[in-house]
């Protein structure tokens, strides 16, 4: 089983979720639901580091990246050896590529 590990922008963007749910939407119980929602797909990676798709086959200069949906976000990661680097949870309507191709 792969270690999962989270670079520091991905801590601050499950954070960010949570704050902005919490903040600006005012419900704190589906802030904590949607939290659990990403890590427990996340916790998946850990059995099945492929699981998410390439962006090699889409972006080839992204080739580096897996991805992940879930619940309006999306969890991109490398695998690296035994391990699945979260490096970024971002909302699906975030232009990813741009940021990815920033150095996230």
């Amino acid at each position: 089983m792969a270690e999962i590990v989270f670079s520091p922008k991905a801590g601050e963007d499950l954070d960010g979720i949570k704050e902005y749910i919490e903040t600006e939407l005012k419900s704190p119980v589906a802030a904590n639901n949607r939290v659990l929602e990403i890590l427990d797909a996340i916790g998946e990676l850990a059995r099945f580091p492929r699981l998410g798709p390439s962006l090699q086959e889409k972006f080839s200069s992204l080739g580096k990246y897996r991805y992940l949906p879930v619940a309006g976000n999306i969890v991109f990661y490398r695998i690296e050896k035994e391990k699945v680097l979260i490096v970024r949870i971002l909302g699906a309507r975030t232009d990813y590529i741009r940021t990815l191709e920033l150095g996230f």
